[in-house]
């Protein structure tokens, strides 16, 4: 049975790479601070954000299809009787991205995406303690960046606005995200 499954899988495998090998795939890793703002600032510190996406350009389009996977946590605020708890956000979020090139001769690339996603956010180590409470909630986000291209090795950064809708008080914030893209030279 477990020869069987392995040879559909790699049946299935050789029928996809054909097309896939003819589409602009690139892959990022990127960090940064995030700001938290408006109500979730009363509540939080400026945090650390990381994430690593996936981009697949269906073929000479400028729109491509993108998956992020996003983790971030933000340390509590302190008052004189309270410590806020820390809030911790990971999640993955399926975005359109619209690639804009700097001009014929230009090594530089801009982009603007958005999408939706599901975000789990957990809150946990306030003072006084209580217990750790985590739940999945719906976010969107969205943003602007732009990267230097060097062959496959694309250093970018990233302007994006993160916002989860948690019942209590949505997560609200900007990560400032500096990374590396590796891929497929795009060209229009």
């Amino acid at each position: 049975m477990r020869k069987y499954r392995l040879a559909i899988g790699v049946a299935l495998a050789c029928l996809v790479t054909g097309p896939l090998r003819a589409q602009r795939l690139e892959v990022g890793i990127g960090a940064g601070p995030a700001l938290p703002i408006r109500q979730f600032h009363e509540t939080s510190r400026v945090g650390l954000m990381e994430t690593g996406n996936i981009k697949l350009q269906l073929g000479e389009h400028p729109v491509a299809l993108r998956l992020d996977a996003v983790h971030g946590e933000f340390a509590g605020r302190a008052t004189r009787s309270f410590i806020y708890p820390r809030t911790r956000v990971t999640g993955v979020s399926a975005n359109a991205e619209y690639d804009f090139d700097g001009g014929e001769g230009s090594r530089w690339r801009g982009w603007g995406f958005g999408g939706l996603g599901g975000y789990y956010t957990i809150t946990d180590r306030g003072v006084p303690e209580f217990p750790t409470f985590g739940r999945t909630y719906l976010g969107l986000q969205g943003g602007v960046g732009g990267a230097y291209r060097m062959g496959l090795l694309n250093p970018f950064i990233e302007f994006r606005y993160l916002l989860v809708f948690r019942s209590n008080s949505a997560v609200k914030t900007f990560p400032l995200l500096i990374g590396i893209r590796l891929g497929r030279r795009s060209e229009y």
